[in-house]
């Protein structure tokens, strides 16, 4: 009778052992899970910001607002910045430009609306392709079943 007391004093101590391994994983297990939260909250908290200005806006303050977060974006924001900030010089100078062209030429609104009502109405190509165009569309609409919207 004592060797089975005995050893179910050895079974309650293994079983006490693994409860204690059990629990002792349970806690690692709950500071990891803990510590995932805490990197999924900030990974959030980080990409709610970026989302936020990239929303916002694009260009230079975009550019200096991601040197906190990553070199990487921060060069890839600067690189469209400068694009962007070349694209709209170039279009000032273009329309610089054209702006010098038409003062020098003594040309006017009037004068505009003039020669496109004589000039380009009296080509013979432009007014042909008027003609297919104004043709290909009554064509098209009799062929959908006559003029108008008929779905009410």
């Amino acid at each position: 009778m004592e060797g089975k007391f005995s050893r179910l004093e050895h079974v309650a101590q293994v079983m006490e052992e693994k409860l204690s391994r059990s629990n002792h994983v349970t806690q690692v297990m709950e500071e990891k899970l803990s510590r995932l939260e805490h990197v999924t909250q900030a990974m959030e908290e980080k990409f709610s910001r970026l989302e936020h200005r990239a929303v916002a806006a694009s260009g230079w303050a975009v550019a200096f607002s991601t040197y906190s977060v990553s070199a990487v974006l921060a060069l890839l924001t600067t690189c469209i910045a400068v694009a962007f900030t070349v694209v709209a010089a170039a279009c000032c100078v273009l329309l610089l430009r054209v702006h010098k062209i038409y003062r020098t030429t003594g040309a006017s609104i009037s004068k505009a609306q003039q020669e496109f009502a004589t000039g380009v109405m009296r080509n013979e190509t432009v007014q042909s392709a008027t003609a297919d165009f104004a043709s290909n569309a009554v064509r098209s609409q009799m062929a959908q079943g006559g003029a108008g919207d008929r779905r009410f």
